[in-house]
């Protein structure tokens, strides 16, 4: 509910304040259909007033699964017994469509070239991002936890996509490695089973340090493939695989997908951090090249 308060004519200010809003929602949405954006409005409100519930997504399905990071759309879609086939075909063909203002500042930023060597899904959350940064514009009074998270998706799908490589193209039948390690476990799935999801951003950090390799047969092998890479010997860097991880799951991440609002400044920052600018290189940029 709202704040409690013995100020009766105070509860009956925030009420009104409260039905306003809801009816020029309504309204808009009556008139000219139900947007996305319809949800993040809702779920502003009400995290404005009210103090004992908090609301991360609200909106249809399909709309919510779209703004989750793998992990927890893999989580939803268990909850609403969703089928990874059903998954697959609702989102393949959405990935394409690409808004054109942010397809093009993202073009723009990151160069032709390395931008032609993205994945179409990857493209899709970069423009996404970029476009609503522009629409969100200067606005304090705003989360913009959306924008960042996109540029973290970007890096964390192109990443996976090398240890999905890496999964696919090396016979991890019977090789030794830690059943206890989730990263570890995943790439083996992968290998047996032709195809899976790659391990999580964060656990693809621990998957890649130099000082792990001895560990295991399959970590000397993911070391040796990294090295093979034209990025290896950034991946293999403290630079990134300590440093760059832990800065965007912590700080760009996992604030903004759980219960922490993420402001313009900090979009901004991570704008730079992954994407870059025309004047310099950002983490996907480098793992691109």
């Amino acid at each position: 509910g709202v704040p409690a308060t013995p100020d009766k004519e105070y509860e009956k200010i925030i009420h009104a304040k409260i039905r306003e809003q809801l009816i020029r929602i309504f309204k808009r949405i009556s008139i000219k259909g139900y947007k996305p954006k319809d949800g993040d409005d809702l779920s502003g409100l009400v995290n404005s007033y009210f103090r004992t519930m908090h609301i991360d997504l609200l909106g249809y399905s399909k709309d919510v699964l779209f703004q989750l990071d793998e992990k927890e759309k893999d989580e939803v879609a268990n909850l609403l017994g969703l089928s990874d086939d059903f998954l697959e075909t609702e989102f393949s063909d959405s990935y394409n469509q690409l808004d054109n203002l942010g397809s093009s500042l993202g073009k723009k930023t990151l160069g032709e070239s390395v931008w032609n060597k993205l994945s179409t899904r990857a493209k899709f959350f970069i423009s996404s991002s970029l476009s609503q940064l522009n629409i969100l514009g200067i606005s304090p009074q705003l989360d913009y936890s959306l924008v960042s998270i996109g540029f973290v998706k970007a890096l964390e799908f192109e990443l996976g996509q090398l240890f999905k490589n890496f999964a696919l193209t090396t016979d991890l039948t019977n090789v030794a490695y830690d059943k206890s390690d989730f990263g570890e476990c995943a790439l083996v799935e992968i290998s047996k089973k032709n195809g899976g999801k790659p391990p999580a951003l964060g656990s693809m950090g621990h998957l890649i340090k130099p000082s792990q390799r001895s560990n295991n047969e399959l970590r000397t092998n993911l070391g040796e493939y990294i090295d093979g890479l034209a990025c290896g010997p950034y991946l293999s860097s403290k630079k990134f695989w300590k440093e760059a991880i832990y800065k965007i799951t912590n700080k760009y991440r996992n604030g903004g997908a759980h219960d922490t609002a993420i402001t313009r400044k900090t979009a901004l920052e991570c704008l730079n951090f992954i994407i870059g600018s025309e004047e310099s290189e950002g983490v996907l940029k480098k793992l691109m090249n």
